[in-house]
């Protein structure tokens, strides 16, 4: 087989892959807030698998423990590292306080304050 001829046969299977990742997602990608699917008007609103999750839990099978906030507050993701020397209740977060260069347990009803940000699922405390 000539290398024209395979570079046009790889084409056509990256085209068809590409296709059918595009209307094909597995059952844990849906609602996990990243658009797999490419948007489709459905009785006049434009749906993907990311719409109406409202009904779909963020802290599932699929998401708890990947490391990725799914929860507004990071519920999904309290309480997986193990490791971790600063023991924080089920109902916090492992911080580093910029001010203080410590680790906190910041309370997860805090977790999405405009004050704080999240870098390697670690939560960063900004103080003025």
């Amino acid at each position: 087989m000539n290398r024209a001829l395979e570079d046009e046969n790889w084409c056509e299977y990256k085209d068809f892959h590409i296709q059918y990742v595009r209307k094909n997602v597995s059952f844990q990608t849906i609602c996990d807030e990243f658009t797999e699917l490419i948007s489709i008007i459905i009785e006049g609103q434009n749906e993907t698998d990311e719409t109406e999750c409202e009904h779909w839990p963020c802290n599932k099978i699929y998401t708890r423990c990947d490391s990725l906030w799914n929860c507004p507050h990071g519920e999904d993701e309290v309480g997986c590292d193990l490791s971790s020397t600063l023991n924080c209740s089920s109902d916090h977060h492992r911080c580093v306080s910029r001010h203080m260069n410590e680790f906190i347990c910041l309370p997860v009803k805090q977790a999405n304050d405009v004050k704080k940000s999240i870098v390697q699922n670690f939560c960063i405390i900004f103080t003025a």
